[in-house]
This record gives C-alpha cells, sequence and structure tokens, in this order.
C-alpha cells in the first residue's frame, strides 16, 4: 500500500512539474539581445532623461522593422506583433516587429499575445532612439539632439561595425542656420 501511495504521489509530482513547465509564463524571456543591443539598452537606460518620464514602472521597447532598431521607455506599451522579452543588465525589454538577426535571436516562439496595439502617436515628451544599419551605412536619430548621447551611440555602433560610415540625421533645424 506504501509503494502505491509513493507513486501515486511521484506521478502527480511529475504531472504537476509538466504543466507547470509547459504552461505560459507572463515573464518568459525567449529572445537573446545581440551585444549591439544590449549595449544600446543599457547606455539608454543610463542616459535617460529621468523627469521625462513621468512613470517610472515603465518597459524598454524595441521595435525591429528591415535594418532599424527603435528604442524607448514606455509604460503599458502593447502591440500585435509582438515577438517577446529580453534581459539586458538585469532591465527587462520587450521586442516587437520583424525577426532581425543584427538586434536580436528568438531562442523559442513565445506563447503569450498582445491582442490590442497602443497608439503609435505615444506622447510628445517620449525619449527614443533609432538606429538603421544597411551594408556599411549606419544612421542614428534620437528624440533629443544631445551630442552626448549621440557620440554614446555612435562609440557603441563603432565597437560592432568598425568599418561602417556613421550619419546623424536630424529631421529639424534651426532657421537661424540656413541662410535664406
Amino acid at each position: 500500500m506504501k509503494k502505491k501511495i509513493k507513486a501515486a504521489i511521484i506521478v502527480l509530482y511529475s504531472m504537476l512539474l509538466f504543466t507547470s513547465c509547459n504552461s505560459p509564463k507572463h515573464n518568459d524571456i525567449n529572445i537573446e539581445l545581440s551585444g549591439l543591443t544590449k549595449e544600446l539598452v543599457t547606455s539608454f537606460a543610463e542616459n535617460k532623461i529621468i523627469d521625462s518620464c513621468k512613470d517610472h514602472t515603465g518597459t524598454y521597447i524595441i521595435r525591429c522593422y528591415g535594418d532599424e532598431l527603435e528604442l524607448f521607455y514606455y509604460k503599458d506599451f502593447s502591440h500585435k506583433d509582438f515577438v517577446g522579452r529580453a534581459m539586458a543588465d538585469n532591465k527587462l525589454v520587450k521586442v516587437y516587429g520583424e525577426h532581425s538577426s543584427i538586434f536580436y535571436r528568438e531562442q523559442h516562439k513565445t506563447k503569450e499575445k498582445e491582442k490590442y496595439d497602443t497608439n503609435g502617436d505615444y506622447v510628445e515628451d517620449l525619449e527614443w532612439w533609432s538606429v538603421n544599419i544597411t551594408d556599411d551605412t549606419i544612421r542614428l536619430q534620437i528624440s533629443d539632439y544631445d551630442a552626448r548621447k549621440v557620440i554614446t551611440i555612435r562609440d557603441i555602433c563603432r565597437t560592432h561595425f568598425p568599418d561602417a560610415v556613421i550619419f546623424w540625421q536630424r529631421n529639424s533645424f534651426r532657421l537661424d542656420d540656413i541662410l535664406l
């Protein structure tokens, strides 16, 4: 009788272990970030303007489309093209978009899905970095025009792509600097 009870306990324990390992977990880490991406996330976190972030409970977000990575910090961001979660220097990073071998590697498919798309306008003072890598060219954009941050991104990119030509794209110009 004791052997049957022991066997039943072992079977129950095995079933419990099996179902808990196969159930989708909210914090399932299924993405491995490239060295470049890890360094970008870490530097973004170190250089983020704390005062501009009204809520400090956000998540680091990466959106990859083609050869472009967009990085920002946002609370409750959701999009249907969710790929998974990663960690960078003890920071949770949610990854969205298309597969990108330059920026990350998917270890396994996540079972987690997001059902709605957050408004693409985000917020007015959202801080973001964008890095576009094509062949031998890298284009950088950032939400503010802080040269110190641009140099930080440039140095990270130069470490991983030493021969690339790096451009800083700016979307606006000071009219005083343009001869009319």
